[in-house]
């Protein structure tokens, strides 16, 4: 069975703003790391085959491959051709906690879903279901573009709707950018166990308003600095 895990973003990605503005939630550090960087650890270390496919909002689609490479799944287009028969979706919003991530992963069960009140934090479903939300997302995502809703310093997003219904209510998530705030002191003491810890796990170089390489006169900059 082919696994697959998508990160998406929804309309809480205005609620984390400014740095929402160029950068995808999962992108955002708290402590030594952002989500995006824990969860693909987890999966290297995983022992098991699993696929990661990015969902940013479609306007940071190009920046997302500018940084992270053409070769990265990013975008509903590339969502789609990713999804096998096992697809679990993680919030964007979903918290540090390396363990918490690490339990999503390994034990949340087909059918199962997570939420607060916020939207929808975690679901594992199957390839059918799976396409059918992205289908969904990208019409919702398409008429958010449409209106502004991204770009815009007004427009407030209609929440997506991934129709998942969830008993469980989580507390995994993040509402809102300070939420990080309180959580940076614990997040740095596991991140730095986790580096111990982990012999291919090192320290992230962190990139200018999402992008590791701009054009800059006659050079490059990369990766926080000029080469020419």
């Amino acid at each position: 069975m082919t696994r697959t895990v998508v990160l998406f973003e929804d309309h809480t990605a205005q609620q984390f703003r400014p740095l929402s503005w160029s950068l995808p939630v999962y992108e955002i550090p708290c402590g030594v790391f952002n989500l995006r960087e824990r969860l693909e650890h987890l999966v290297d270390t995983g022992g098991e085959e699993v696929t990661i496919a990015y969902l940013p909002r479609s306007y940071l689609v190009p920046l997302q491959i500018l940084s992270l490479g053409d070769k990265s799944r990013i975008g509903v287009d590339a969502c789609l051709e990713a999804v096998g028969d096992d697809v679990l979706f993680l919030s964007a919003r979903l918290g540090p906690d390396w363990t918490v991530l690490k339990t999503l992963l390994e034990d949340m069960a087909t059918g199962e879903t997570l939420s607060d009140a916020h939207g929808l934090l975690a679901g594992r479903v199957g390839g059918d279901t799976a396409r059918d939300l992205l289908a969904a997302w990208k019409t919702w995502d398409d008429d958010c573009e449409a209106r502004g809703d991204w770009t815009g310093f007004t427009a407030k997003a209609v929440p997506w709707e991934s129709g998942l219904s969830s008993a469980q209510a989580s507390d995994a998530g993040l509402g809102y950018l300070w939420n990080l705030v309180p959580l940076i002191g614990a997040a740095i003491e596991h991140d730095v166990v986790a580096l111990a810890q982990g012999e291919d796990l090192v320290m992230p170089a962190r990139s200018v308003f999402g992008a590791i390489a701009i054009e800059a006169d006659q050079g490059q900059f990369i990766g926080g600095r000029l080469k020419r």
